[in-house]
């Protein structure tokens, strides 16, 4: 499967490279190597384990040893991230309405 990042996705993964960078102590490297295997691993499309906070069609897949996790959804051949959630609680609601509204203009036309 192809893996597709929203652009409701790029502000988690901002928030997520601020993070590492402003905490010197935690290795970024490591960080970034855990985040490229979350991205092979969904795109080998390993069967979703549960939804995201009820939504129908929303997954959540860990990035190892981080903080931080993939919202996603699937469509036909393609995995759409929609945010790069940061667990402790930033932001992840707003990216997921923003979600619909890119959805639905990319493909309601």
């Amino acid at each position: 499967m192809q893996v597709e990042f929203l652009q409701t996705s790029q502000p988690g993964l901002r928030w997520m490279i601020q993070y590492y960078r402003s905490n010197p102590q935690l290795s970024e490297a490591k960080a970034f190597a855990s985040f490229a295997a979350t991205e092979r691993r969904i795109a080998e499309l390993a069967p979703p384990r549960e939804t995201f906070a009820g939504f129908k069609d929303v997954w959540e897949v860990k990035i190892q040893k981080t903080a931080f996790s993939f919202l996603y959804i699937i469509q036909g051949q393609t995995v759409y991230v929609i945010d790069i959630r940061d667990q402790r609680g930033h932001r992840s609601a707003e990216a997921l309405r923003a979600f619909g509204r890119e959805l639905r203009q990319r493909y309601d036309d």
